[in-house]
């Protein structure tokens, strides 16, 4: 015991003893640190795995989804052949904020060398229907095609439609000489600002559109000054 030392001695055992007791708190906080640091760290990969479980059951079903809706590979080639550009055109709304997949959904349910061959038949009918002496080439179809589906994966594929049926309607200027693919993509970028501006304002209107629907409701619903001042009357004559 330090107290049965002498009296030089225990000044001196009480000062190792308060150097230990140092060493052991620093050495015990750097332990809680560590475990804090580790559960930091486990606890987001968990997180992050739990998340991607659920993405990844979300994206099935909606790749379930389309294949039930659409059909097949050539069931949906069928479907979102070039002739519906004008029909789509004329539904704007429904073409932004419509069950059609995007590029990269309709990747997931059927592949990508399908759907990029679905975008080549796309300029294939948009380098007939311009009336120059130079086409795109089949290489030059190919990689714009590609770039289309790398750069605006996320555009529905009406969307495309949609984009395309405004470039041969002159929306964005007109062709002269070639086909330049340039062209196209400088164009599909105009095309997303007006995408952008214009599903706001459709979602604005559906969003208006609801709550005059819930006013409706609620006048519905609701009653006059007359009939509550009625209704209360009858309460208190019920409760004398």
């Amino acid at each position: 015991m330090i107290s049965d030392l002498p009296k030089e001695h225990q000044e001196h055992s009480k000062g190792k003893h308060n150097i230990y007791f140092l060493i052991h708190q620093k050495q015990k906080r750097k332990m809680q640190n560590n475990q804090e640091t580790t559960k930091s760290l486990i606890s987001p990969t968990i997180e992050n795995q739990r998340l991607s479980g659920l993405q990844t059951k979300q994206l099935q079903l909606a790749v379930d989804s389309i294949k039930k809706q659409y059909g097949d590979a050539n069931s949906f080639l069928s479907v979102f052949n070039k002739n519906i550009q004008p029909i789509v055109a004329t539904n704007i709304e429904r073409a932004y904020l419509g069950t059609a997949p995007s590029l990269s959904l309709a990747q997931q349910a059927y592949n990508k060398q399908l759907i990029i061959a679905w975008l080549m038949a796309q300029l294939e009918n948009l380098n007939d229907f311009i009336g120059v002496n130079q086409k795109m080439t089949l290489l030059q179809m190919q990689e714009t095609a590609q770039i289309i589906f790398s750069n605006y994966h996320f555009l529905k594929v009406t969307e495309i439609h949609l984009f395309l049926h405004r470039l041969k309607s002159g929306q964005y200027g007109e062709f002269y000489g070639s086909i330049d693919p340039i062209r196209i993509t400088n164009s599909l970028r105009i095309f997303l600002k007006e995408r952008n501006n214009e599903i706001s304002a459709f979602e604005q209107s559906r969003q208006n559109r609801k709550m005059e629907k819930l006013r409706d409701e609620w006048k519905q619903k609701a009653i006059t000054r007359d009939e509550y001042e009625k209704i209360k009357s009858r309460k208190l004559l019920n409760y004398k």
